[in-house]
């Protein structure tokens, strides 16, 4: 069977390689098509999430292993590759000097490898150029199917557009049929509806007249009053306009007390709300009676002054005698008060 030539497999390089991280590994082992001439002439970089490149440095283990620290995120990618000089020859024979196996062995590596990392990169250039074909024709599509929609959007244009007229006749008869309802109204209630006020704007009734349940006139009927789109109002009185009032106005309230606590004043038992039931629940009571004279009472004392009794000296808090302390030492009285006592012994 046939050995499958490199060219032909997208993913054989001859002097790259190509490293995907996992987050942990640190080791890598590293294969060059004939090796190479120089450490030196190994190179790394990672690729950057915005496609750019980073050089990133390593060392050398063997010369088919590198460590990388620190190690490769997780899908990180790097590329490790051989970059053999190209601008000139490692080896300068001059007149008179020695042909031997390495010089040669030196030249003829350098040609190779130039050659092998030459390929390399034409395969690299021909798979961005196979990318940027499909990304083209992706492109080219996209744009015939935006053309397609394009053209069908002028077509939505067109009809909306359609719609749009349609919508003003409609509209223009709308306004045709209101004005003749205005009409007809009018005549009706026999004024011109337009001079009605707006909510907007402040509204006026006459004395006597009931407006949100409320009724705010003098009994003269020389009193208006009137009421702003915002809750307040203000009375109109003897051809002067009072000051402004909220509709909670302390003044809009009516039968309020002159003064603070009100003056003494009689309820009926009636009006006091729970006290009849509360009394005629106590009459149902067996125990409950009318009768309150002494005898009827509950835990009065049985004699009076009641019977002889005792207290603890502590239970007495007033009427109590002061006394006078009383001091037994060996030496001679000094010190005190008159009246106290000091024994000597």
């Amino acid at each position: 069977m046939a050995e499958l030539d490199p060219l032909l497999d997208p993913d054989y390089r001859y002097s790259i390689n190509r490293l995907l991280g996992d987050g942990t590994k640190l080791v890598w082992d590293v294969n060059f098509a004939g090796g190479f001439i120089s450490r030196d002439h190994i190179k790394l970089y990672v690729i950057n999430p915005d496609g750019t490149t980073s050089p990133r440095l390593f060392t050398w283990i063997t010369d088919s292993s590198i460590s990388i620290t620190p190690s490769l995120a997780l899908n990180e990618v790097a590329i490790c590759y051989r970059d053999t000089p190209k601008d000139a020859p490692l080896v300068n024979f001059s007149d008179g000097s020695v042909f031997n196996e390495s010089n040669l062995d030196t030249l003829a590596e350098q040609s190779v490898f130039v050659a092998a990392e030459t390929l390399d990169r034409f395969a690299d250039v021909s798979d961005v150029s196979a990318a940027a074909n499909v990304t083209a024709t992706a492109a080219l599509a996209a744009v015939t199917s935006a053309t397609a929609n394009s053209a069908a959007a002028v077509t939505t244009a067109n009809a909306a557009a359609g719609v749009a007229s349609a919508a003003g006749v409609v509209a223009a008869q709308t306004a045709a049929q209101f004005g003749a309802l205005l009409e007809t109204v009018d005549d009706i209630v026999g004024e011109d509806l337009t001079s009605l006020a707006r909510l907007d704007t402040v509204q006026s009734w006459p004395a006597g007249q009931t407006f949100v349940g409320l009724s705010r006139a003098k009994s003269d009927f020389t009193q208006r009053i009137d009421i702003s789109y915002d809750g307040t109002y203000r009375l109109y009185a003897s051809g002067n306009l009072g000051p402004v009032k909220t509709i909670n106005d302390w003044n809009s309230f009516t039968s309020i007390p002159s003064s603070f606590p009100p003056s003494a004043h009689n309820h009926t038992i009636a009006n006091v709300t729970g006290l009849q039931t509360a009394l005629d629940a106590k009459k149902s009571n067996a125990s409950f009676t009318t009768d309150f004279t002494w005898g009827n009472l509950p835990g009065k004392p049985s004699t009076f002054a009641p019977s002889v009794h005792t207290h603890a000296w502590a239970d007495i808090t007033s009427g109590v005698p002061a006394f006078k302390p009383i001091t037994i030492s060996t030496s001679n009285p000094s010190g005190g008060n008159d009246g106290d006592v000091w024994i000597v012994y």
